[in-house]
């Protein structure tokens, strides 16, 4: 397995991580999305376009370590499109502190901090290296880090 985290240009505004463009966004979680069938949003108590989101499309989930509201769902037409068109709040940061995607119980997408810090799981090196020339199209990803995941190669 290969772990791709992209480093992205971003500036802080109250408290919040916003990107200098996320063009690439959209674009990544729709490549993504399509080997996914479940979702996770996590959102602070005063978010609520990304609380309207989990209750939208989503359950809320029983969360005892942190004050994070959690929804979990399918991932679903609707969902995509919600998620890929309606991204930016009024500040222009993204909604969602935290979005996760997944095939059954495989982490494959983590958008965290407001997109601040995407990482994309993928299981061959052919993959890998697709992310990695599809990332030079956007001038916003400055870095893209690859770390191989020596236990899941040896089946661990």
């Amino acid at each position: 397995m290969y772990i791709i985290a992209f480093q992205i240009e971003i500036s802080d505004h109250e408290n919040k991580q916003i990107l200098e463009d996320y063009s690439w966004w959209p674009e990544l979680v729709k490549k993504i999305a399509s080997k996914a069938d479940k979702f996770e949003i996590r959102c602070w108590p005063d978010e609520p376009e990304a609380i309207a989101t989990g209750q939208r499309f989503g359950r809320q989930i029983e969360n005892k370590r942190t004050t994070e509201a959690v929804f979990k769902g399918p991932i679903t037409e609707a969902f995509l499109q919600h998620i890929c068109r309606d991204y930016l709040d009024e500040a222009g940061a993204l909604k969602w502190f935290t979005l996760n995607l997944y095939r059954g119980e495989e982490g494959l997408f983590h958008s965290g901090h407001y997109g601040s810090e995407p990482v994309v799981y993928v299981k061959t090196k052919e993959e890998m290296l697709q992310l990695k020339e599809w990332s030079k199209q956007y001038p916003a990803i400055w870095r893209v880090d690859v770390h191989k995941h020596p236990q899941k190669e040896a089946g661990l």
